[in-house]
């Protein structure tokens, strides 16, 4: 309740209803004076703050301890003594981010296996590949090896007698079909397959064609796709991966989001035969406080580990596996209380709901992959 003046006036200023006490009744705004002293504003931000402090940590608690608590008194209607799910899940969310990428930087992270430090050495693959087409001995591809210094990561290969590899290769080539287009503007191919390095230069070898001989529609889009990269980044492939490695972890939030609701989809379909007691909100409700879970939970695992590794004591591995069990036996745990279903037909829907969620998730990451690399 704020301290300052009651209005006089029974009519309230936001929706003009006539007023029977301090508050409205129609849209709950408090009848007060307008005007508003520096002091009152301050006093007032800091009580909402303190209030959503409060409301914060006491939902933190039953959400904590009580898997499947919060969801199921949200459906009675008790909501007032405790934060919007929304709200919390925004929260948690923009926290668990911060967190993460803080702690994780990209030059961390593996794409296929091979660390961004590897993928910056693919420049230096494609030189040392062409130098070693013309050489004979294994001395001469040494030389080279030496030359261009030592591989790091996945790519780094004994040197063979390219004899052998230029017998293989004259063999292959006699086996299949080579074009050359005589541009400079055409990556060299084989098994009639062009890569062009610009999208004029595809534009152009497809106006060249029949019509029945030109790409599909899908085709155009891919091959203008890869030529429009390969013109951006100058054919440096560790650029292009770098580029694209930010573009999709940027995305991950918009691809956790977009899995909440097909998540939920996927409970609803588990207990279908209970849909007059749970709706498909319902389950959304019991969706949004479980990835709220896992929202604090990950990042404190992520800093267990970083604790173990800083100070090399084995007594924090047993508090993250602690952790790891608890967060397994959570979902468990929250599907029981809220579904108050038995042991094994809750455990057995949530094997079913872990399957179905794994394939959500692969559908959900290629098609964010293909977003990103269109977007980058």
């Amino acid at each position: 309740m704020s301290h300052n003046k009651e209005r006089a006036e029974k009519v309230c200023l936001n929706c003009r209803a006539d007023l029977i006490g301090r508050y409205c009744h129609v849209c709950g705004q408090e009848n007060l004076e307008p005007k508003e002293s520096l002091w009152h504003l301050i006093t007032h931000y800091a009580y909402d703050i303190t209030h959503f402090d409060g409301k914060f940590f006491a939902t933190l608690k039953y959400l904590l301890i009580k898997p499947g608590h919060l969801p199921a008194e949200y459906l009675k209607g008790k909501r007032a003594s405790y934060l919007h799910p929304i709200k919390m899940y925004v929260f948690t969310s923009a926290f668990f981010f911060i967190i993460v990428f803080s702690m994780f930087h990209l030059e961390d992270i593996n794409v296929g296996g091979r660390t961004k430090q590897a993928l910056d050495s693919l420049k230096k693959i494609d030189l040392q590949q062409q130098a070693l087409k013309n050489v004979k001995t294994k001395r001469d591809s040494a030389v080279i090896m030496t030359a261009l210094g030592p591989l790091t990561g996945h790519f780094s290969q004994p040197a063979e007698d390219s004899s052998k590899n230029r017998k293989a290769d004259s063999s292959v080539n006699k086996k299949r079909k080579k074009k050359t287009w005589g541009r400079n503007d055409m990556v060299e191919y084989s098994n009639e397959e062009v890569d062009y390095k610009t999208v004029a230069a595809y534009d152009s070898a497809q106006k060249a064609l029949p019509e029945d001989k030109r790409d599909s529609w899908l085709e155009r889009r891919i091959n203008r796709r890869n030529a429009e990269v390969y013109e951006k980044y100058e054919g440096d492939i560790g650029a292009i991966l770098d580029a694209w490695l930010k573009k999709f972890t940027h995305t991950m939030p918009q691809l956790l989001f977009v899995s909440l609701p097909l998540f939920s989809f996927v409970l609803w379909l588990l207990y279908i035969r209970r849909k007059k007691e749970f709706f498909y909100t319902g389950h959304i409700i019991f969706s949004l406080y479980l990835y709220i879970f896992y929202f604090i939970a990950y990042p404190l695992f992520f800093g267990l580990q970083k604790l173990r590794t800083g100070t090399g004591w084995g007594i924090w591995r047993w508090v993250e596996l602690a952790l790891l069990i608890y967060m397994l036996y959570y979902m468990y745990k929250a599907m029981r209380n809220f579904y108050r279903q038995r042991r094994f037909k809750t455990f057995v829907k949530l094997m079913l709901l872990s399957f179905a969620s794994f394939f959500v998730i692969i559908f959900l990451f290629v098609l964010f992959t293909l977003f990103s690399v269109f977007t980058m």
